[in-house]
């Protein structure tokens, strides 16, 4: 066994990522080793590019559309064999009595051990050399055909990359035999969506790409398609098994840039048709089987998605952890409705093998401060929420869901979310699928219309506030993509930012996320997240 020395490289120029980072793998001792020391000098060059995104989108740097990037499968045989981390659990003892002692199943002298969270038990921990993924580009497109029921066999690649969770399932190093009832019937990756993200385009073109992507998706099934609309995302659905092709609302200028905004580093990975694309952070999380926590990459929905990816074999590095410190106090039932950062991150995994715990499970799955109140219970009849998309809600998935079925939830989905007075979508009236409660919804409006009173309609909080959706749905992406305000006035987009109450409503017609990406970016002042406020709910005072 040997370990990795403290000092590490020095921050390598942008340009000279991959190669740099190629040449620290490929220089390991053999053995098991610290990883992290390797890694930090990437993370901190990829933070200034990530500065340069915000800051800079001029900066002749960034035309190098892979910029930081590797090609996966280009690259030497040693980003693809596992390093394992010393665990100091014994690998001699079963997954029930690891769970049983967990944590104390770690020697308490085992520094790095006590400041991993979701612990992988024997079972679930590779050795040190093993495959650490797929082995060739043809292996992952084997996978790739069976996790998509090749939908987007026709999908015409140019300018669109589908990155995240989709791409790292067909990276597993799983084996052939049985990985469709795998892919399609366990848990852990039966509900995943397909995410698209666009690059290089303007509004209009998006626009336009978009509609390709939906005549792509259709020429490769016989069913019928729904879009689905909502805030951030709009979405293609048919039936089961063909998965929700999830389309994110934002340009982006480059491959590059999508990946330089992933905030769990075992998602940092694309496939464009034609290759993978991967970024240092992934390769050592997929080498490792460990996710680091980033605090300054955290988002409402960061903790559920850590959990996410520890259910499917990636531990969660906590830098900043000291067991010691923990208030006790935060795993009693009831307390992690309340609990945000490092103590909801803590709860979860406590909870992971409680079943007294696990009718909190969707609401602490939630993101941070979404539910309140009355709101609380129905809201968690529904929760399912996704890495690209943090509405309250989502549209479901199964064997018994299909086009026809998706749009009698989305027209009852009013009612469920309690948003009383708003129309949640629009639907030809010829449809015999009409929700009647919003026909009833669209009579008052034109009544208001006709007495000139359509200044404003209540909100939640009793104040003054113009129509807005929570999504919209419809047989046709032109439709959806559409104004779908045809009886009520809409805020313009400014007016709901210079408002504060963005929330997972959105205005009338389609708007792109063009600059300040928010939770899945630095902010363009980029000032340090005090590690105190991430921890300040889990430690005892």
């Amino acid at each position: 066994m040997s370990c990795m020395p403290n000092n590490h490289p020095p921050t390598p120029s942008l340009g000279q990522i991959g190669s740099t980072f190629i040449a620290a793998v490929c220089s390991l001792p053999a053995g098991t080793v610290d990883m992290s020391h390797l890694l930090s000098p990437f993370i901190q060059a990829e933070t200034e590019l990530r500065k340069i995104f915000v800051q800079e989108p001029l900066n002749e740097t960034l035309t190098d559309l892979h910029l930081g990037l590797l090609d996966f499968f280009s690259s030497p045989k040693q980003l693809r064999e596992t390093r394992s981390r010393v665990s100091g659990a014994s690998s001699m003892i079963s997954d029930e009595e690891f769970f049983n002692l967990y944590p104390t199943s770690y020697s308490s002298v085992e520094f790095l051990a006590a400041k991993h969270i979701f612990c992988l038990p024997p079972s679930g921990r590779r050795q040190t050399g093993v495959p650490s993924s797929v082995n060739s580009l043809l292996a992952f497109k084997e996978r790739w055909d069976i996790f998509t029921h090749s939908i987007l066999q026709n999908l015409r690649w140019e300018n669109v990359i589908a990155a995240g969770g989709a791409v790292q399932a067909c990276l597993q190093p799983i084996p052939l035999d049985g990985l469709s009832e795998i892919y399609h019937e366990s848990p852990l990756y039966q509900k995943s969506d397909i995410d698209l993200f666009l690059w290089g385009l303007n509004e209009s073109e998006a626009k336009e790409k978009i509609l390709q992507i939906y005549e792509d998706v259709r020429s490769s099934t016989s069913w019928d398609l729904v879009c689905v609309r909502k805030r951030h995302v709009v979405s293609i659905h048919a039936r089961f098994p063909f998965r929700t092709i999830q389309i994110v609302l934002r340009l982006y200028r480059s491959p590059a840039e999508i990946l330089a905004g992933f905030d769990i580093d075992c998602a940092c990975v694309a496939y464009n048709g034609d290759k993978i694309l991967i970024n240092p952070r992934a390769v050592v999380s997929m080498l490792t089987q460990c996710n680091t926590v980033d605090i300054t990459r955290r988002s409402p929905t960061y903790k559920m998605r850590l959990r996410k990816y520890a259910d499917r074999g990636f531990e969660v590095f906590v830098p900043s952890l000291d067991r010691s410190k923990v208030n006790p106090k935060i795993l009693e039932t009831n307390s992690g409705l309340l609990l945000r950062g490092l103590a909801r991150l803590l709860v979860l995994e406590d909870m992971r093998n409680s079943c007294r715990k696990l009718d909190q499970f969707h609401l602490l799955n939630a993101p941070e401060a979404s539910i309140s109140g009355q709101n609380r219970q129905e809201a968690a009849k529904i929760l399912d929420v996704h890495d690209y998309d943090p509405s309250i809600f989502s549209i479901p998935y199964g064997p018994t869901w299909n086009a026809r079925r998706i749009k009698l939830f989305c027209a009852n989905l009013e009612k469920r979310l309690g948003l009383h007075g708003m129309a949640i979508f629009s639907l030809e009236k010829s449809s015999k699928l009409y929700d009647h409660h919003c026909e009833a919804q669209i009579r008052e409006v034109k009544k208001k219309q006709l007495n000139g009173n359509l200044q404003s309609e209540i909100d939640w909080d009793g104040e003054p506030q113009f129509h807005q959706h929570a999504l919209v749905c419809s047989d046709s992406m032109e439709n959806c993509l559409a104004d779908a305000c045809h009886f009520k006035p809409c805020l313009h987009p400014q007016q709901i930012e210079d408002s504060g109450k963005t929330g997972f409503l959105f205005p009338g017609p389609i708007q792109f996320i063009t600059a300040n990406p928010g939770g899945q970016l630095l902010s363009g002042s980029f000032k340090p997240t005090l590690d105190v406020e991430w921890t300040k709910d889990a430690y005892e005072d």
